[in-house]
């Protein structure tokens, strides 16, 4: 060996350089590691260098480039605390393997989902999250930089945390998934271009396996939320609100609402408004006490003439029907002397 690859204490420069690598990556694990327990608040902790509490805690061999990252873990029964990253992470669960995910909705509370493997889980840039593991499961995690997942799927996830149905039954995903998975830590730099090509393959395959099938969004209004709303509608029936007002009592935007009520409720917000005020109406009208023009009045309808028409549509009999009938239910009845 000549000079020029020795230095001193006869250690070969290529051997230095590695050793150089292997501290710098240990310190930087280490600098994350600390902003992890320093910097926690609501809303988790934004970790930089890709690497969330999965990757730390096992050691995983990180795999880097412009547009994403990826590694393979293994995940014994244990819990990762609350986090978010600026990348959309895909991650893809083995069998056996089951986890219950966990995040933080706008309104500030925690909603969770139990997932089985084999799964895809799809977790949107900036989504404070975290994960309880109730069995072990091998692991592939996607990193998705901005400029990838914005290419891939410009109006982004159809909600924060997204299992997808059908991947458990999709061979080629997880033909590519083990082709990755098979690398594992042993990954050295020669090989690293062809598994990252890989890598890129199977998450660019999972977004438009996303995109071709129905997906599950994870996130569903908490029955404390549905509650306040229905609350909030029963009080408000003679007023003039929309989704907008629904959307504002429990703090939420007007899109996401809408989203988060279709899933946990099955309609619409005004759907529902609609039909609740429709029910009270028939109530009202069934006491006798109401003319039709005053029950109008009471579920917000200034236009006695339209009531009548949306009434008949959804009960099939018009209002002058139930109060007559209302009226011969009454005479039928046996009077109290």
């Amino acid at each position: 060996m000549g000079r020029n690859n020795m230095v001193s204490g006869n250690i070969p420069r290529a051997n230095l350089r590695e050793e150089n690598q292997g501290i710098r990556f240990r310190k930087k694990l280490s600098h994350c590691a600390v902003m992890r327990r320093a910097g926690s608040n609501r809303d988790g902790v934004e970790l930089p260098l890709h690497l969330c509490p999965e990757v730390l805690a096992s050691n995983s061999g990180l795999i880097r480039s412009a547009e994403m990252s990826f590694c393979c873990c293994r995940r014994s029964s244990s819990d990762m605390p609350t986090h978010a990253h600026r990348q959309m992470e895909i991650a893809l669960l083995f069998a056996p393997g089951a986890c219950t995910v966990s995040w933080l909705n706008d309104g500030g509370l925690r909603e969770s989902r139990s997932v089985k493997a084999p799964a895809v889980i799809m977790v949107a840039p900036q989504q404070s999250h975290a994960c309880r593991w109730e069995q072990g499961s091998d692991v592939v995690l996607m990193y998705l930089e901005p400029r990838l997942h914005q290419r891939l799927l410009p109006q982004g996830l159809p909600a924060p945390v997204v299992v997808s149905p059908v991947a458990a039954r999709d061979l080629p995903l997880w033909q590519l998934a083990s082709v990755v998975q098979s690398f594992g830590l042993a990954v050295v730099k020669a090989q690293a271009r062809v598994v990252h090509l890989v890598a890129t393959a199977l998450s660019t395959y999972a977004v438009e396996l996303l995109g071709r099938t129905a997906v599950q969004p994870v996130r569903c209004l908490a029955n404390i939320l549905v509650e306040k709303v229905e609350a909030f509608v029963a009080a408000h029936l003679s007023a003039n609100i929309c989704t907008d007002d629904m959307a504002a009592h429990v703090e939420y935007s007007v899109p996401h609402f809408s989203a988060l009520f279709k899933a946990a409720v099955g309609i619409t917000p005004i759907e529902y408004l609609f039909r609740q005020r429709m029910e009270k109406a028939r109530e009202l009208l069934r006491t006798g006490n109401y003319t039709i023009g005053e029950v109008a009045k009471k579920v917000s309808y200034l236009d006695q003439a339209n009531f009548a028409k949306k009434f008949a549509e959804h009960h099939g009999v018009t209002p002058k029907q139930v109060i007559e009938q209302a009226r011969l239910d009454s005479a039928a009845r046996p009077k109290i002397s």
